[in-house]
């Protein structure tokens, strides 16, 4: 093997050929090849080094440029990391553009009693859309969502999920956090029975599959919806053993911790 911009020779009866550091492309053609994303002629060691000699041999004699050269060597070779799409399906981003109509652009909506999606878990929206088809289970208030997520099957509502959950999340504030809302979240009152809220909600109230995300979202909405569940307006008996024993200035000290507006 030739260090880099060492003259070596191609083949017989040609000159040399120095290889700047710039144009040299022994490592990516090896790592092509080895990584089986080049056609070997045999098996083992030899092909691989066979493999590198003929594809460097043909780059020269095609007088192909470096972008040139380089395309070819990761034709066909797949990415590091799968990419997701953040855009659902063509079929559907009519009714993604409905939801930003209130839930904001990417979900990241402007109104505080509008809850936030972008990076909402996608599991907890699609059971929050099918939880809306059932209107006892609802507050009065989401009338609108009852009527809204009629005509989205399913394959809709959870393609509608992941692109908000695509989105990038809103942070809590943490200019105001609240150390009573914290010790809440993170400790809870076991004598009094309400638990930690993290033990569900994750050590950052990022969520975790159908558990939603808290982290970052409106006051207005999370002071909301944790009234709703005491008083039992909305079902969920999790959520309603949890928090009926909160105080209104609990309450309020977690939405402190959690929110941002």
């Amino acid at each position: 093997m030739f260090a880099l911009g060492q003259d070596r020779p191609f083949a017989a009866g040609r000159p040399n050929v120095r290889f700047t550091p710039k144009a040299d492309i022994c490592a990516l053609s090896r790592r092509s090849a080895c990584q089986g994303k080049i056609p070997a002629t045999g098996q083992g060691k030899g092909s691989c080094q066979i493999n590198l000699i003929t594809m460097r041999l043909a780059i020269f004699r095609m007088n192909l440029t470096i972008p040139m050269a380089l395309a070819i060597i990761c034709l066909g070779s797949s990415p590091a990391f799968p990419q997701q799409s953040a855009s659902p399906a063509p079929a559907y981003m009519g009714t993604v553009r409905t939801c930003e109509g209130c839930h904001g652009s990417g979900g990241d909506s402007s109104g505080p009693s509008t809850p936030r999606l972008n990076g909402q878990k996608a599991e907890y929206i699609i059971d929050r859309l099918q939880d809306f088809l059932d209107s006892t289970k609802e507050a009065p208030r989401a009338s609108y969502m009852v009527h809204a997520v009629k005509n989205i099957p399913d394959t809709g509502k959870a393609e509608i999920a992941q692109y908000f959950a695509n989105q990038v999340p809103t942070e809590a504030n943490t200019a105001s956090q609240e150390s009573s809302g914290q010790h809440i979240f993170e400790i809870g009152y076991p004598a009094v029975n309400i638990p930690a809220c993290q033990s569900c909600h994750g050590s950052r109230g990022e969520g975790r599959g159908a558990v939603p995300r808290l982290a970052g979202q409106h006051a207005v909405y999370l002071r909301n919806q944790l009234w709703t569940f005491s008083l039992r307006l909305r079902q969920n008996n999790v959520m309603h053993a949890n928090v009926m024993r909160m105080s209104s200035g609990q309450i309020d000290a977690l939405v402190t911790y959690l929110a941002n507006n």
